[in-house]
């Protein structure tokens, strides 16, 4: 159970002790989106079909709680590993130095923007009847993206968290959480669904952790929180698209 508090006190802003870091704490990274994911169901079930709030409004609060539970930390790696990649220089180190400032670039600012209202807008256009499904499996399989980037990366520092979870992330950690994650999605969605969301958001974190590794020379704890965010968006358009296939053919 160590581990596992451990994963919470690193994913969210529960104030519970932070245990050493073990291949279990990655491991258990998709049980605490499973732990947010059911916060945003109960919250949904709530607002909607209590308060009976506008979808709208009820999008909306989902979001900020669920930004909120979790401190931000992803959406400050997001904006943190723009400014870096989006700054004209090549030397991987002044990079590094950019993603470490405290400050936050106009970038960094354009991607949370972009990332926040893409998230409202797919949200939003799913289907009242499979929304609180999503806000369950969203999380989890975003969280397992973590794991794989992680996996298949190298730390881009000599120190900080990225490179502790890196380091501590490996084929055991990869097992178990796959695992999960399949079992999660295939429990609240069909399986062509389930897979279908699951390996494209893999492939996209994978492009991506490829490319930020070429660019920085590894990955970072911001860059990791980066891949998060990437990879919800991704998992929330593929749902999309397929819904809308499955509609109109």
């Amino acid at each position: 159970m160590k581990d596992l508090f451990s994963a919470i006190s690193f994913l969210t802003i529960v104030p519970i002790k932070s245990y050493s870091i073990t291949f279990l704490t990655t491991a258990y990274f998709p049980f605490v989106g499973l732990i947010l994911g059911a916060i945003l169901f109960l919250l949904d079930l709530i607002l909607e079909k209590f308060l009976l709030l506008p979808r709208e409004i009820v999008v909306g609060f989902v979001l900020v709680i669920y930004i909120i539970l979790t401190g931000g930390f992803h959406l400050d790696g997001l904006s943190d590993t723009v400014d870096g990649i989006s700054a004209s220089i090549k030397d991987k180190t002044k990079i590094l130095l950019v993603m470490s400032d405290s400050h936050i670039g106009a970038e960094g600012v354009v991607a949370i923007v972009c990332d926040i209202l893409l998230k409202f807008v797919l949200l939003y256009k799913i289907p009242v009847g499979i929304f609180q499904n999503i806000l369950l499996i969203f999380p989890v399989i975003s969280r397992y993206c973590m794991v794989v980037s992680m996996f298949f990366s190298k730390p881009a520092k000599p120190d900080g968290l990225g490179k502790l979870f890196i380091e501590n992330t490996n084929m055991k950690s990869l097992a178990i959480s796959t695992i999960v994650c399949v079992i999660v999605a295939m429990l609240f969605f069909n399986i062509i669904v389930a897979i279908a969301m699951i390996v494209f958001s893999v492939l996209v974190v994978i492009i991506t952790t490829k490319f930020l590794t070429k660019k920085i020379g590894g990955m970072t704890g911001d860059s990791i929180g980066a891949i998060n965010e990437i990879a919800e968006i991704t998992i929330l358009s593929v749902f999309i698209i397929l819904n809308s296939y499955r509609h109109n053919f």
